[in-house]
């Protein structure tokens, strides 16, 4: 096609869209997927990006934009409106047009594959095709498409992962592998635990990161006598009362990992309640054991809804309780949005430390099929900044006002559960207090020193600085 040299864009497109560019040098360009040298031409860095949910554009844009006259002309010309549409595409020379479309829903590129490395649970099974909620059985193509959209390891040690038996585990371990991606906490046999003993190992650009993931329970169930290790495990009543927290089962993974001497230990943890917004005192014992023990950071899964984001710049942690569903029903209240986590993780060179030095949070919304003014039979997760500065600018296809409303309600809640640990001064005795504040600069929670000076929850942190 002549494209052998740097300054020259292959796109493919399809249901999604592929970009291919060569350059001379390699740099990090945000929106590239991929980078690898000789990946096309020998001497030439290959970068690749890509487009999610082209298919959905065009879709839309044939239903909702295509004049009534190019429908009248295929039906006389006997063809279809796509065949007709591709012939008049034909005959317009490359750079003949502008711009026709602009996909505000997606972006230019999924958030996800930005990520160095991008982690996600899946709470389901990869067996047979009796697909749905009863079975809590997928689809392989989900999988594919996770791996397109950029996700790399996938916590299967949930509440799902032996809803269809050890088989069932087994074939979705296969299945998350074949994908081409990483399965986190379940292993198919206890030999398997054994050999990796319950923890995973990457490199990311330089930085080594441990990755554990436990699970409160599976499901109500028991494990099969002989396999009790396939899933790792937060209780030792984890098929009833989630009481009496396994603290040999964890102190055995995490002393693991500490023989490997990581940068940075990450927990993916599948722990509280459903569709409850409290924080038990055996998480934040949890939680206090596995600090202690080395890990830096905590993301959490299970209740569906957004719960606290804790972050302490001093202790080098950061504590996700829930990050909320990044695609569900979303029909019960607060399970129609969730975050994204963005976590920066930096290591100096100098020093040879590795600390997590800041985090961002990307809300987005899972649509149901009437939230928007277009034509839709189906969910779909947006990000919510994006559909409402659509709204407010009256692009075509925007979501409803209703919508809207319960964007920026979303927005309000999510803020409300970020708190970054401070250290001030008490304004009566001079006391250093360690105190939690929002992204606004507002104290969490009331702080009480020992003097008696009480710092009220809602005051400005700009009040004790």
């Amino acid at each position: 096609m002549g494209i052998v040299e740097p300054g020259k864009l292959l796109m493919i497109m399809g249901t999604s869209t592929c970009h291919i560019v060569m350059g001379e040098t390699e740099a990090f360009v945000p929106g590239i997927s991929g980078v690898v040298k000789d990946g096309v031409v020998p001497g030439y860095y290959a970068y690749e990006a890509g487009q999610s949910a082209v298919g959905d554009a065009f879709d839309w844009f044939v239903r909702n934009c295509v004049p009534a006259a190019y429908r009248d002309e295929a039906e006389a010309q006997g063809i279809s409106l796509h065949k007709l549409m591709e012939d008049k595409a034909l005959a317009i020379p490359p750079g003949g047009r502008g711009v026709v479309a602009l996909d505000w829903w997606n972006g230019n590129r999924s958030v996800l594959a930005d990520a160095d490395l991008t982690v996600m649970n899946f709470e389901g099974n990869i067996y047979g095709q009796e697909y749905g909620t009863q079975t809590t059985v997928a689809p392989r193509e989900l999988l594919d498409g996770l791996r397109s959209m950029g996700v790399d390891m996938i916590q299967t040690a949930n509440s799902c992962s032996i809803n269809n038996g050890l088989i069932g585990l087994t074939s979705t371990l296969s299945a998350v592998r074949n994908a081409g991606m990483v399965p986190l906490g379940s292993y198919a046999s206890s030999g398997d635990f054994q050999q990796s003993k319950g923890y995973t190992m990457c490199e990311i650009q330089g930085i080594r990161v441990a990755f554990v993931a436990f699970t409160k329970g599976v499901g109500g169930k028991g494990m099969p006598a002989g396999n009790e290790d396939c899933v790792n495990l937060l209780y030792l009543d984890y098929d009833s009362e989630y009481r009496k927290i396994d603290k040999d089962g964890i102190n055995r993974v995490l002393d693991a990992v500490a023989k490997e001497e990581p940068d940075i230990t990450i927990a993916m943890l599948h722990w509280g309640s459903e569709f409850n917004e409290t924080i038990s005192e055996s998480q934040k014992e949890i939680a206090k054991i596995m600090t202690k023990k080395g890990v830096d950071v905590i993301i959490g899964t299970h209740p569906h809804l957004v719960q606290t984001i804790e972050y302490d710049p001093l202790a080098n942690t950061l504590i996700a309780y829930s990050l909320g569903d990044f695609f569900g029903d979303g029909t019960k209240g607060g399970t129609n949005y969730s975050i994204i986590l963005d976590i920066e993780i930096t290591k100096d060179a100098e020093l040879q430390t590795t600390r997590v030095t800041g985090f961002d949070c990307i809300p987005i919304y899972t649509m149901q099929a009437t939230d928007s003014l277009g034509d839709y039979s189906y969910n779909r997760v947006v990000r919510i900044h994006e559909a409402m500065r659509a709204y407010e600018n009256n692009f075509v296809d925007k979501i409803s006002k209703a919508t809207y409303e319960s964007m920026e309600y979303a927005l309000k809640r999510i803020d409300q559960r970020i708190a970054t640990t401070k250290k001030v001064e008490c304004p009566e005795c001079e006391t250093d207090l360690e105190i939690l504040v929002n992204q606004y600069g507002k104290l969490v929670n009331q702080k009480t020193c020992k003097c008696g000076a009480i710092l009220e929850a809602g005051s400005d942190l700009s009040d004790y600085e």
